[in-house]
């Protein structure tokens, strides 16, 4: 094990201890722990530490906010709703849009190996999931799992191939 990984776990379990982290489960299994570091109303900053990628039965998702992810350790691969597949290894930095539709496809190391910081700005829309069985339309699911709109996929005049929303 690496001293830079050694150190990340050690920082992990101190901020378990202190409280100032959740533990996202999927099916009962551990998914994403996720570490508060800063929480205000114009910026945010959450020190992630990957167990599981995202659910691909969900679709891509999107995210309320404007954010950056700054790989710190092991890595993954990012998919976007266009096929397109990223990898993000150690040091990278990622910088997405609230509206772009992605995935976390596969982690690049052991479950409990893959960290991040993810930084958001300040919310600008509700979160959803996005499928589309034909690519001809995409069904937006919140967070509460409540049903959300119909929207067309894929760009077209006034949607870009990163956004499905409107311009």
């Amino acid at each position: 094990m690496s001293l830079k990984l050694k150190l990340l776990n050690k920082i992990s379990d101190w901020l378990v201890a202190r409280g100032s982290s959740a533990m996202i489960t999927r099916d009962g299994e551990k998914y994403l722990l996720r570490h508060f570091l800063l929480n205000t109303k114009y910026l945010s900053i959450y020190l992630h530490r990957f167990y599981a990628p995202d659910d691909g039965a969900t679709g891509v998702h999107d995210h309320p906010w404007n954010n950056i992810s700054v790989i710190l350790h092991g890595g993954f691969m990012e998919l976007f709703h266009d096929g397109r597949l990223e990898p993000r290894r150690p040091g990278a930095i990622c910088f997405r849009q609230a509206r772009v539709l992605h995935r976390i496809d596969s982690l690049m190391d052991e479950p409990g190996n893959v960290y991040s910081l993810f930084i958001m700005g300040r919310r600008q829309r509700t979160w959803g999931f996005f499928m589309a069985p034909a690519w001809d339309e995409i069904t937006v699911r919140t967070i509460s799992g409540k049903k959300g709109v119909f929207l067309p996929s894929g760009p077209t005049s006034d949607r870009d191939e990163n956004t499905l929303v409107k311009k």
